[in-house]
């Protein structure tokens, strides 16, 4: 994706050239690449009753 676009590919031409959404083609442009997923930042609803 990140080589196509600066060769004039719009994101309706590399999301069907690669089999993916047109909407992934367009965060992972915005995001400059592939980022590790998130850790949620929420507390476990049985937090501190692991013993």
């Amino acid at each position: 994706m990140l080589a196509l676009k600066p060769c004039g590919w719009g994101t309706k031409r590399i999301a069907p050239e690669l089999g993916c959404s047109r909407n992934t083609v367009k965060r992972w442009l915005a995001e400059g690449g592939w980022r590790a997923a998130s850790v949620p930042s929420r507390t476990k609803a049985l937090e501190g009753f692991e013993a």
